[in-house]
């Protein structure tokens, strides 16, 4: 009964230490995650998940996957070039410190670096889909024997293609007889990248009114200017703080996307640290999730790329010939998509954006640079039964509804509960 007692006693004083976790203790143990979206996909340099095996007698046939594009240059040439040109009117005034100084030399080397590369796969990317195509092949070795056919699709835009074929090399190595198909076509995009104009004005609206006044709330400058600027004065008067600070922050948020040891992190102190993470954690949930402020329309955005990833999987069931349906997109087309399926509760209406960081609604999670969902599905001899489960950025993730089996899920449930959502 002691024995009993103790080990009660023990798991809640453990469940109570991880209740207390906070998204500021993982920043101060990898400052990389402040950069939120640019987060740069983890594995292999952090412990790997750890999976579940399945029940018994189950083996993996078949795997569905959407992915966002690894690590990349900026999308945009002036966020390299703004924040040079503010530097150097400050430097002309003689209003640099020595660091703001040596911070303006390596901006210039970076736009240098970036010009014709704007929005391009890193070689850093590059290696984070060889890796995750790696471990799908040593995890799920099955799927990616015999004959069949591994059916790659990529948006048309070059770094998705770019993620998609270092894939695709890994699959023909580990198994030279597999037919393994890549296209990136036009004629795939209204499911693979879909987007409308009502999604892009209710995101207008939020940048205007309730994203910036949480950003306001969260704009704590005086460590960064200080480091920068002798005069921060001189800064505020003279200089767009907002628009510096803005492409500033995409700058030293993206350098995790090189393979190079120049680093701005120390511009920032912890809050700033903080304040960057929740700027863009909250940015997100409006921008492409579930958000009221959004009108919870955003995940609707997923619809056509769930239809078909409920269709390819059935057709794959039925006549075995596709082992492996993998799709090479954006985060804008991945979160609503972990939205619309509420994997892991990430579809969560949460009504205050204070609330997220305590809700769990870490964006680094989600959508890292190379994040990507990847649904197993499993089947044994002489059953009918097929099992499912989802990996989130390779994180066993729940569905939202019951199983007997979770983390494992028996398709036909999974599939009614998601058919019934997507009835008009």
């Amino acid at each position: 009964m002691k024995r009993i007692f103790y080990v009660l006693a023990l798991l809640i004083l453990t469940n109570g230490i991880w209740a207390q976790k906070t998204i500021i203790e993982e920043i101060r143990k990898d400052k990389n995650i402040s950069g939120g979206g640019y987060y740069a996909y983890p594995y292999p340099e952090h412990p790997l998940p750890s999976l579940t095996p399945a029940p018994k007698g189950y083996k993996p046939f078949y795997i569905s996957h959407y992915g966002r594009h690894g690590s990349r240059w900026l999308h945009d040439a002036k966020q390299y070039k703004l924040p040079v040109e503010s530097l150097t009117k400050a430097d002309r005034y003689g209003k640099l410190t020595p660091r703001g100084r040596e911070v303006l030399a390596q901006l210039r080397q970076i736009q240098e670096e970036s010009k014709g590369r704007i929005g391009e796969l890193t070689p850093l990317g590059a290696r984070q889909h060889e890796g995750i195509a790696q471990r799908m092949t040593k995890n799920f070795p099955e799927v990616f024997r015999g004959k069949g056919l591994i059916d790659c699709k990529s948006s048309v835009v070059m770094r998705c293609a770019l993620s998609m074929l270092n894939e695709v090399k890994v699959f023909q190595a580990f198994n030279p007889r597999l037919h393994v198909k890549a296209d990136a076509s036009q004629a795939d995009m209204w499911y693979m990248v879909y987007g409308n104009e009502k999604a892009n004005e209710l995101e207008r609206q939020a940048r205007d009114n309730e994203l910036a006044a949480y950003r306001r709330n969260h704009m704590h400058l005086d460590h960064f200017l200080h480091a920068l600027f002798t005069d921060t004065k001189f800064a505020q008067d003279s200089l767009d703080i907002p628009n510096f600070t803005g492409n500033m922050s995409a700058i030293i948020s993206n350098q995790q996307s090189h393979d190079t040891d120049v680093s701005f992190w120390d511009l920032f102190d912890e809050q700033e640290l903080l304040d960057n993470w929740l700027c863009d954690n909250a940015f997100w949930y409006v921008a492409r999730s579930s958000s009221p402020i959004s009108k919870g329309y955003m995940p609707h955005l997923a619809e056509n790329l769930l239809r078909n990833i409920i269709e390819s999987a059935d057709k794959a069931i039925a006549d075995g010939t596709c082992q492996a349906n993998l799709r090479f997109g954006h985060d804008a087309c991945l979160m609503p998509l972990v939205s619309l399926m509420n994997l892991g509760d990430y579809g969560a209406i949460i009504d205050d954006l204070e609330d997220l960081p305590d809700r769990n609604w870490w964006l680094h999670r989600i959508i890292p640079m190379g994040g990507n969902l990847q649904l197993i599905f499993y089947r044994k001899k002489k059953s009918d039964d097929i099992l499912v489960k989802a990996l989130l950025c390779e994180n066993e993730v729940t569905f939202p509804i019951p199983s007997d089996l979770a983390p494992y899920y028996h398709w036909s449930d999974v599939r009614d509960y998601y058919l019934k959502m997507l009835t008009p």
